[in-house]
C-alpha cells in the first residue's frame, strides 16, 4: 500500500542545527556550513513519535545529519535501530546540494563523489532510497542534462551495489521543467526514479508537468498550499492528490507543510487532508 510520510525539512525548527553543504571554491569542495536551529526533540526520538501521530515512512533531510567524514557509524547504527523499532520505514536520505550538471569537471566529480558518500550512509541508517540533486544546470543546455544524467547513472549503480534505489526531484534549476525530470528517467531506464514536489512546478504549468512526473515517482512532496495564518486549501491540494492518483501513485506520500505556526500541527494536519482523500492511501506495492 501507499505509505503515509512526512519530510524532516517540515520540521526544520524541531530537530536542531541546519547543517547546510556548500561549494567552496578554494578548497574545491563541498563544505558543511551549521546553522544554529532549536532542538525540541532528538532525532533518536523522531521513529517513535511518528509511528504515534500514525505515520509509516520518513524523508530525512542531509542536514539534520553531521557531514560524511563526522557521522560516528555508531550513531547511524542507532538511527537505524530507531527506525526500525518505531516500525517506521526511512524511504528516503534527501541530499539537498550538488550540481551533476555542472560544465566544470572538478566541481562536478566532487560532487558526484560527495553524493556517493551519503549513498553509502544511506546504505547504512537502513534508507530506502538516497534522493540526489540533479543540477543547477539550464534545462535548455542539452549538455547540462546529459552530464547530470551520466553523474546520475553512474550513482544509480553504486546506490544498487549497497541496495540503495536512486531519486531525483523537480528541485533546483535543471529539473525545473517535466522535459528534462522525465527525459533523466527515459534514458536511464528505471535506474533513476523521482520525488515529485507539489510546490515546485509554477501554478501555471503544474497540472500537466505533475501528470507527466508522477508515473516516475516513488515519493511525492504532498505540500499544500496555506494562507498566511496556517489555513490550508484542502481543494487544490485535494486536486493535486487526484493527479498522483490518475497517475496510479503508490509511493511514499510525504506531508510537507511550510506554513506559519507550530510545525507538528501542520504536519497534522496535512497528514489528515491525505488519509481523507478517497484515492491517495489505496492498496499498492509501493516499490
Amino acid at each position: 500500500m501507499a505509505l503515509l510520510s512526512v519530510s524532516t525539512w517540515a520540521l526544520n525548527r524541531q530537530l536542531g542545527p541546519l547543517r547546510w553543504t556548500k561549494w567552496d571554491p578554494s578548497a574545491q569542495r563541498p563544505v558543511s556550513h551549521p546553522e544554529d536551529r532549536p532542538q525540541t526533540l532528538p532525532l533518536l526520538s523522531l521513529p517513535e513519535r511518528l509511528r504515534a501521530m500514525g505515520l509509516q515512512a520518513c524523508e530525512l533531510g542531509h542536514f539534520h545529519l553531521p557531514a560524511p567524514e563526522s557521522l560516528d557509524p555508531a550513531y547511524a547504527a542507532e538511527v537505524r535501530q530507531a527506525f526500525a523499532e518505531a516500525g517506521v520505514v526511512l524511504w528516503s536520505l534527501l541530499v539537498d546540494y550538488g550540481d551533476l550538471s555542472s560544465a566544470d569537471p572538478r566541481r562536478r566529480e566532487a560532487d558526484q563523489r560527495y553524493i556517493a558518500e551519503w549513498i553509502r550512509l544511506g546504505a547504512a541508517l537502513g534508507a530506502r532510497h538516497v534522493r540526489a540533486v540533479a543540477g543547477e544546470g539550464s534545462p535548455d543546455d542539452p549538455a547540462a542534462v546529459d552530464r547530470a544524467i551520466a553523474a546520475l547513472g553512474t550513482l544509480a549503480d553504486a546506490g544498487r551495489a549497497v541496495g540503495v534505489g536512486l531519486l531525483t526531484e523537480n528541485f533546483r534549476r535543471l529539473c525545473s521543467t517535466a522535459e528534462v525530470c522525465t527525459a533523466i528517467c527515459r534514458h536511464l531506464e528505471g535506474r533513476v526514479h523521482l520525488t515529485a514536489d507539489f510546490g515546485n512546478f509554477p501554478r501555471a504549468s503544474r497540472t500537466a508537468s505533475l501528470a507527466a512526473i508522477l508515473p516516475y515517482a516513488r515519493s511525492a512532496h504532498a505540500k499544500p498550499e496555506c494562507d498566511r495564518d496556517g489555513n490550508l486549501d484542502g481543494v487544490e491540494f485535494g486536486r493535486l492528490l487526484d493527479i498522483a492518483a490518475d497517475a496510479g501513485f503508490d509511493g511514499a506520500y510525504t506531508a510537507v507543510y511550510e506554513g506559519p505556526g507550530d510545525q507538528w500541527d501542520g504536519v497534522a494536519r496535512t497528514a489528515d487532508l491525505i488519509r481523507a482523500h478517497p484515492r491517495a492511501l489505496r492498496a499498492a506495492d509501493p516499490a
